[in-house]
């Protein structure tokens, strides 16, 4: 009885499911407008005065912070099966922010590229993540139908099948300024940076391997008790610019690593004798990381390759500095295009010394990690944006 309104049992069960129905969807409604404004300011890291290490330890304590719960995944369809292709000896470094996106959406995914047991990387992403498969990229072409979408790492890959009957969900990796892919429509391709040239949208690769700010400080304390600085280059193909390294300066002990397949000797020779040097040639994927999570500072644009400073291409080098937290020093012709807020940055033309400290600076060390979150926010921001189109 309502009102001196006498309701039947059908019209009691129908009356509660309509009041239940208008709840959950003020639940809904709170959930997905209100909740997430009141929970903004919490869930990002803002700009904070410097840090002493004691009140950076208290504020990040054992991994109360991660990326993966500062990056929500928003918009993400459900059910989506995604297929990586390299047809490449090369370029597995690529895979691992398309899997870190996978992974924090749930997607099925399956890499088609040639085996990797070189270099380590294989090993490494399927620990990462339980819901990846890897298959010879022979079977693409008789698999590729069962993808919502084909991730093609490396534009120029001459493996890639272009011919197939694709569906209009081929998105491109462009790693060079030039649209060597033109086949595929504009609004698929992703760019590795900004380019001087033909810019289009662009997404650094790069993905939490050192996961916490905590993380990274406590791999950086012993370098710092010892008053010595650990300091990474990688690869180069021995073009480096001597000099340009030799601006290198510290009150500090210095200690240089080479990361690179062969290293010239004649390198060694006319390095300053101020660095304790360190040369790891071939070293397997697992034995870089290490190397560069106890390493403060990675160095860029001390090679010869002028297309990394005049933004036609992107060294290696600055992805894994983001995803280890490492400070990257980088010229400042080179950032006037990428705009980083953490780089260290130098003058090319100029003979001034580039002065590095052993202290460890967690004003720094979150400052990268903000801004690691917010480039790898972008590219999950490109990549939904053309799933869900």
């Amino acid at each position: 009885m309502i009102s001196g309104i006498e309701l039947t049992g059908f019209q009691w069960v129908l009356l509660i499911l309509l009041v239940f129905g208008f709840c959950h969807y003020l639940w809904l409604i709170w959930n997905k407008y209100l909740k997430n404004k009141s929970t903004k300011a919490s869930d990002t890291l803002m700009e904070k005065p410097e840090n002493t290490l004691e009140q950076i330890t208290n504020d990040y304590k054992e991994d109360s912070i991660s990326v993966s719960s500062s990056i929500p995944s928003t918009f993400a369809k459900h059910n989506v099966k995604i297929a990586i292709f390299n047809g490449l000896p090369f370029h597995f470094e690529m895979f691992g922010y398309i899997i870190y996106f996978c992974k924090l959406n749930q997607y099925d995914l399956t890499i088609y590229s040639v085996d990797d047991s070189k270099h380590g990387w294989k090993e490494i992403y399927l620990e990462m993540y339980s819901n990846l498969e890897w298959k010879d990229p022979s079977l693409f072409g008789s698999e590729y139908m069962n993808y919502d979408y084909i991730v093609l790492t490396t534009d120029d890959d001459n493996k890639f099948p272009e011919k197939l009957n694709y569906k209009n969900n081929v998105i491109c990796i462009d790693h060079h300024y030039t649209i060597r892919r033109p086949s595929i429509d504009h609004s698929f391709h992703i760019a590795t940076r900004p380019f001087s040239d033909n810019y289009r949208k662009w997404g650094l690769p790069c993905y939490p391997i050192v996961q916490t700010i905590l993380e990274k400080v406590n791999m950086l304390r012993p370098a710092e008790a010892a008053n010595t600085i650990h300091i990474a280059i990688i690869g180069g193909n021995n073009n480096y610019e001597i000099e340009q390294i030799n601006r290198l300066s510290s009150s500090s002990k210095m200690c240089l690593h080479i990361l690179a397949r062969k290293v010239n000797s004649d390198l060694i020779k006319a390095l300053n004798k101020k660095f304790i040097l360190y040369i790891h040639e071939n070293s397997s994927t697992s034995e870089m990381l290490e190397i560069l999570k106890e390493t403060k500072y990675l160095l860029c644009d001390m090679t010869r390759n002028k297309d990394h400073i005049n933004g036609k291409s992107m060294s290696g080098s600055l992805p894994l500095a983001f995803s280890n937290l490492n400070t990257l020093i980088l010229s400042t012709m080179n950032n006037k295009i990428y705009n980083f807020k953490s780089a260290y940055t130098f003058e090319l033309d100029s003979n001034e010394p580039i002065e590095l400290n052993s202290k460890v600076e967690s004003a720094q060390i979150e400052k990268i990690y903000q801004e690691r979150n917010s480039l790898i926010q972008s590219f999950h921001n490109h990549m939904n944006a053309i799933i869900n189109q």
